[in-house]
């Protein structure tokens, strides 16, 4: 496990698999109480599988405060879209890092941070080679460079209603992979280019202002599991079909995103491979 972060002056890689790193990610490590406070903000891009990593390998460190940049591009580039699910017939795309940086960034400069780079961590030892903790010193500049460029825009703006969408979908992205009770290598419900359901609420409009909008609590009576992502939400949140008590009963609903939009790319993947089997 490899941690970096980076401060506007400097960048650290922290190395998982010495001592001090265990020490440092502590209750009482500077880098682990860091991690944990909600009143610091952290910026990251796409923390799903960070925030996983690091509840697992930490003692069940719980990251609070991140700002994900992901989230911030679809708030930047479509900001009237309704990424919680108000219509079931258009899903919204999420880009890697790359993509965002040359949308906003408007530069190719750092497309070779993002080649792969298995190669620089493949050392045995706890010393890593320079090359990777030049590349990750400069992935974390090229964050920096992006957060700047969404600041210039209402995304990261402190009292914009985008900076509480913002912050909200981001408390959900960061427990999206990590509370997962079931994981299954190559999931095609979780690794895709589509928004999970659910993430960045949608906004109530009232005598010219805007809030969040509420949802009620999601409970065991209230609620059940899509068969695709493993996800628990509102019965309400399924078609009828999907909520049928049978269906409910063998596990079979699915919710509208794993349903409408990646089940069918599902079904054709494995139609595909059924089709050239043999050849």
């Amino acid at each position: 496990v490899l941690v970096g972060v980076a401060t506007r002056e400097e960048a650290f890689v922290v190395d998982g698999r010495t001592a001090v790193a265990a020490e440092a990610m502590g209750e009482s490590g500077e880098l682990g109480k860091a991690l944990r406070d909600g009143e610091r903000d952290k910026i990251m891009f796409d923390c799903r599988e960070a925030s996983d990593c690091l509840w697992h390998a930490f003692d069940q460190l719980e990251m609070r405060g991140v700002v994900d940049l992901q989230l911030a591009h679809l708030l930047a580039t479509e900001p009237r879209n309704d990424y919680d699910g108000g219509s079931h017939n258009a899903f919204a795309k999420i880009v890697p890092f790359l993509a965002a940086y040359r949308a906003v960034v408007k530069t190719e400069a750092a497309a070779h941070l993002f080649a792969p780079t298995e190669q620089h961590f493949s050392d045995p030892t706890h010393l890593l080679p320079d090359s990777a903790l030049d590349l990750m010193s400069s992935r974390l500049w090229a964050l920096h460079q992006l957060a700047d460029a969404y600041a210039d825009r209402d995304v990261l703006r402190p009292q914009a209603i985008n900076m509480k969408r913002l912050r909200a979908g981001s408390n959900v992205y960061l427990s999206i992979f990590r509370d997962k009770p079931k994981r299954m290598r190559d999931d095609m419900f979780e690794i895709n280019d589509t928004l999970p359901y659910r993430v960045i609420p949608k906004l109530e409009h009232l005598g010219g202002s805007s809030k969040l909008a509420k949802r009620p609590r999601i409970t065991a009576t209230n609620s059940q599991m899509c068969c695709g992502c493993r996800r628990v939400f509102l019965t309400t949140d399924f078609g009828a079909s999907d909520r049928d008590t049978r269906n409910v009963r063998q596990g079979k609903g699915m919710c509208p995103v794993c349903k409408n939009d990646i089940k069918p790319k599902v079904d054709a993947q494995r139609m595909h491979k059924e089709q050239t089997r043999g050849f």
